[in-house]
Formats: C-alpha cells, structure tokens, sequence
C-alpha cells in the first residue's frame, strides 16, 4: 500500500516533481524522498498505519486514507494512497480508488466533447469519464494491438470489474496519464489531473 506523492503547479496543473513512498518512515531530503524537495513546502515526514498514511510538518498532522490535497499556494501537493485492486475483487459501479459508491451524471461535453458520461467519488476526488471515442482518445499504451507492451494498472474497472490498463488522454499540449478500460470506453481521473486537463480545455480556441 504505496504512497504517491506529486507536486503540481497550481497556475497550469503541470506535475512537477512525484515520489513514492512504500516503506513505514520517509522523511523529505532522505531515504525515498531526497530529491522530493520544494521550497513553499517545506520539510515533512511520512509515517504509515493500517489505513493509509500521517504527513507531519510546520506543526501539523495531516490524516491521507485514500486521498488528499494541501495547498501551498504556488503548488498543490498531492497524496494518494495505492491500494492493489484485482479482478473482481472490488464492488462494482463504486470508486476503483477507494471502493465509494459513485454518482453518476450525464455531461455534454466536459473537456471538449470527449466525454458522454461522469462519475465521481465524493471521498476521493477520482471521476470515471465513459468515452464514445475512447480507442482514439487514448494513447497507444492503452492499446495491446499496437505494439506497446501492455500494463496494468493497480485499479479495477468500476463497470465490469476487470484490471484497468495504463493509457494517456490529452487536451491541446496538456497529457494526463490515466487508467483505462477499452471494453468499456472509460478511463479514471484523479483529481490532478483532472484539474490539469480542465485548464487545457479552457485554453483551446
């Protein structure tokens, strides 16, 4: 149960730095973050428990059991734990990060036009875009036919319970990475992306 630590630039959603954290301690500037540094953060520690992870630092504790954002002005860091989900071992039409039922809504075309259909984790964060045109939305790396190796993701699809495949989406120049599932034409956002690909969308002309 990993931790993935990234900082992303609040003006642009632009990921900057990521680290994962796997072990019961890691301190910032050591250990498996020595080169997870920024200056409007700050040193912190990372400690881990049965649910998820603390973060201690300037005095504070913040709780991260699935998902969590701290904002620091300049940049957002995002904490997301890594939980393995196999096939068939998650219920369906909930979270594939965190097993929360999802809410389902009819979209007209959130990021220009590619999505049909969204549904959205109030714990958190994550939404699952259905795509009418996902095979071509998607990168190659979502693809087996295509020559790419195929990989795995560690999240099941919420529709039909298979292991989602790792894949790109993108709007403009902006590429997000995402998890995919291609028989069902869907993909799961998690919140920075989400919001990076959002700003993409309201720079296209």
């Amino acid at each position: 149960m990993p931790l993935r630590l990234r900082y992303v630039r609040t003006s642009d959603g632009k990921l900057l730095n990521e680290a994962l954290v796997t072990g019961y301690f890691a301190s910032v500037g050591a250990d498996e973050l020595a080169g997870f540094v920024h200056p409007a953060v700050g040193p912190f520690e990372v400690k881990a428990h049965k649910r998820g992870y603390v973060l201690m630092g300037r005095g504070e504790q913040v709780q991260v059991d699935t998902y969590a954002m701290l904002d620091f002005g300049e940049v957002g860091l995002h904490c997301t734990v890594l939980r393995v989900r196999r096939n068939g071992a998650r219920p369906l039409d909930s979270c594939p990060r965190c097993e929360t039922p999802l809410t389902t809504e009819v979209v007209g075309g959130a990021y220009r036009s590619i999505a049909t259909e969204r549904r959205t984790c109030a714990v958190c964060e994550c939404q699952v875009l259905s795509l009418s045109n996902a095979a071509e939305m998607l990168g190659a790396a979502a693809n087996a036919s295509s020559g790419w190796m195929r990989i795995e993701s560690t999240m099941s699809c919420p529709t039909c319970g298979r292991v989602m495949t790792l894949g790109t989406l993108k709007v403009g120049v902006t590429t997000a990475n995402v998890e995919a599932c291609i028989p069902c034409q869907c993909v799961l956002l998690e919140p920075e992306d989400k919001r990076a690909l959002e700003l993409a969308a309201e720079q296209l002309p």
